[in-house]
This record gives structure tokens, sequence and C-alpha cells, in this order.
């Protein structure tokens, strides 16, 4: 948590340097009105439209089509994520995307596809391609009703050193998903009511063994359901309050003493903010449970909590703090399950229309149950974006992070430093 206090002041001095600066910037003569910065200030740094280095997209029938292309080339000390003998390389990522918006008049159909291709130029069997396909519908049945819809078909491959692969896995472990998403919404004058539910199914492939063989992965296949129930009263016009209900019940191909179904509930209060151009966001808190249909594996029991807040303090300058408390899956043996429990925070600033840089830290606790380990990762980094013009973006990150565990060789840390170009329309 020291990281944490140290980067919440530091963010501090640079809010109060960003206030300075625009003001300066402003009295120099700057290129952005004073009317332009009050208008942009209603949006989050990262979310506010810029028309001079948006994409403008295609046109296509009821479709505007967005594609880009996105190259980055980093310096990886520890590809692998490795407790000792690191392994260091030179890294190529390249991610391909195209997404579909649609220009109806009422309603929405829109879809997005990609990929991701993880070059390890030292190394190809820590290499990894990944790939999707999603959908999303929005239904307006009247001015207070909508329905929507959202479909997901994902090729994925984990990153070698994942806490759930085999520690013997030549490379990382491929799987499929396949997902579908359904929601309701009504509102009844202060009172808003929401209804959704999802399922996901799972389907792991064999893979390659150190030495020789295979290592079969067909005992994490399996699929996942979910629904979720939330009521919000509108206080104030700037506060609501709402409690929400949400389900699981998870289903897995692992039987006999290694069978992890499992059903669970998470139940959360709390309250949903705007307060003018400054704050807006969430927070709640609650009860979290899993239950295990096998009786050696320890049932979960916890307190909940998530937040998500986004704070303005100038028409330069946007800091968001999130966290979530949930359950997970382990492959750990003896451990029914992990709770993870996760704190960020980042600041956003716009050195110029086209320059924004960004600071962030993490951390995540999680605790595996029904054993004694406990891993503490921790993570911080900084971006600079700049835009070139609507086709053209470049930029530069760095980023160190680490793991500390009580289960043995499962310590490493890691810096990742790169560059990256970006091609849209």
């Amino acid at each position: 948590m020291r990281i944490f206090t140290t980067f919440l002041l530091s963010s501090a001095v640079v809010i109060a340097a960003a206030g300075w600066g625009h003001a300066q910037g402003v009295q120099a003569g700057s290129s952005v009105s004073g009317e332009d910065l009050f208008e942009s200030s209603e949006y989050p740094v990262r979310e506010r439209p810029r028309p001079d280095y948006d994409p403008l997209g295609a046109q296509m029938g009821a479709w505007i089509l967005y594609p880009s292309i996105t190259g980055t080339l980093e310096y990886d000390s520890n590809v692998k994520n490795a407790h000792s003998n690191e392994k260091s390389s030179m890294v190529a990522l390249l991610q391909p995307r195209l997404s579909a918006q649609s220009d109806f008049g009422r309603h929405a159909l829109n879809f997005e596809r990609g990929a991701d291709y993880r070059s390890v130029l030292d190394d190809q069997d820590s290499s990894t391609l990944s790939g999707f396909l999603n959908s999303q519908a929005r239904v307006d049945v009247l001015g207070d009703l909508s329905v929507t819809i959202g479909t997901q078909l994902q090729s994925n491959q984990e990153d070698p050193g994942d806490t759930n692969a085999p520690g013997q896995a030549k490379e990382g472990v491929r799987h499929t998903l396949y997902g579908l998403d359904l929601g309701v919404t009504k509102g009844f004058n202060r009172v808003t009511l929401t209804a959704s539910g999802s399922l996901r199914h799972y389907d792991y492939y064999d893979v390659d063994a150190i030495g020789g063989g295979k290592l079969d992965q067909d005992g994490r296949d399996g699929t996942t359901y979910s629904a979720l129930g939330k009521i919000a009263y509108l206080l104030t016009p700037e506060y609501s309050a709402f409690v929400s209900v949400e389900g699981n019940w998870r289903d897995w191909s692992s039987k006999a003493a290694t069978n992890r179904d499992s059903q669970g509930l998470e139940v959360l209060g709390g309250v949903e903010f705007a307060l003018s151009r400054i704050l807006l966001g969430s927070a709640s808190v609650g009860y979290l449970s899993q239950d295990y249909s096998e009786k050696t594996l320890k049932d979960i029991n916890s307190y909940s909590y998530a937040l998500d807040l986004t704070w303005m303090p100038s028409p330069v300058a946007t800091v968001k703090v999130g966290g979530r408390r949930s359950i997970g899956e382990s492959t750990t043996a003896g451990s029914s399950g992990k709770i993870s429990s996760l704190l960020t925070a980042s600041v956003d600033y716009e050195v110029r229309r086209n320059l924004i840089i960004t600071p962030d830290v993490s951390f995540t606790l999680e605790e595996y149950k029904g054993t004694s380990r406990e891993d503490k990762i921790t993570a911080a980094g900084i971006k600079a974006d700049y835009l070139i013009n609507r086709t053209f973006k470049v930029g530069a990150k760095y980023r160190y992070s680490q793991r500390e565990s009580d289960a043995a060789n499962s310590d490493y840390q890691k810096h990742v430093v790169g560059i990256y170009a970006k091609a849209e329309y």
C-alpha cells in the first residue's frame, strides 16, 4: 500500500501543476479557446471529442467502419514471469482492429473484431496469438425501456507464467470462449429496474509439455451462468441509491476429487453520483459467497466492494480510482478458489490538446482459500500518447510489475518499456 500512498501524493502535485500550466497557457494565448476548454471539461481527458484528431470512419450503408492497426516494439525483462533464471527479450506486438458502429435513428447494432499477436523474438515458445469477434445490440422499445444483447467469440492464449497454467507447459494454453449477454432496463419515475444475465462457455486445448508429450486440459472446460437484478432510486438529480443481487453457477468438466462446480451470490448496496462536471462514479459494499459441490473444498464467504470514481479537478486533468473484490477460479491444489481484492489509480494529464500523459498504479491481493497461499501483485507505469493527426498516433510506455507469493518459486518482477505507432481511419 506504500506505493499507493506515494502515487496519490504525487498525483496531487501533478494536478496542481496542471492547473497552473493551464492558466499560464490561456494567458499566453493557447490555440484552444476558453470556451472550448469549458465545453471539453464535461468529459474525462481520454474520452472527450477531439475534432481535429478523431478518426472519420468510412460510411458503409447504415454503419460507420473504423479500421485501425497498432504496432508495438518493447523490451520485456522477464517474458515468462519467472522466479529465477529470468529471460529477457525484445517483443513485437501487432493489433489490427475493425469496428462497425450503427448509424440508425433508433436502436443500435455494433460489431468489433480484432487480433493480438505477441512475438517474443528470443523465445518463440513464449509468443501468443489471440483474436475476438464481439457484437452489441440495443433495442429501444420505449423511451424508458431498452433491451441489450451481446455476443462474444474469442480465441485466447494465456501468457507464459499464468497462475492457472500447468508449470510444465511449453507454451501458453489456448482456449475458445463463447459468450452471450442479455439485459433489460426500465424506468418508473425515480425508480430504475435492471435485469441481466450472461453465459460463458470455455473450451481448452491440450498443450505441448516441456520435454515432449501433451498436457491434458479438458478438465478446465466448462460453462458459467450469471443472473443479476438491480433497483436504483433517484434521491436527487445528483445522487441515486441502489441495491443489486447477482447469482452465478459454474459447471466444469473436471469431476471427482478435482470437481470445482459451485454456485455463488453477491449482494451490493451503494450510491451512484454525478456532481456537476467535477466528480462522478459509484461506490458500493456488500457480501459475496461461493459454495462448492466437492465437500473437501472450503466454501467462501466474505465482504465485497466495488468502486469507480472519476474526478476532473481541472480541464486538463482526470483522476480515476477503481476497486473490486471478487471470487475467481483456482487450479492450486487444495484451494477451492481465490478472492481477488483490486485497487487502481491513474491520472490523465493533457499536456497539449494532442499530447496525453498517464501515470497509473494498481495493487491486487489474491487469497487462495483452503491453503495458506497469498499473492500480492503490484504494478506501476506511465504512458504518453501523441496524436499527430486523424490517421496517425505514436506513443511510449514503461511498466514495472512484481508478485510476492507464499507459494514456492512464484515471486517475480519485471520491467517493460516500449514504443508504438497506430494508423486508423
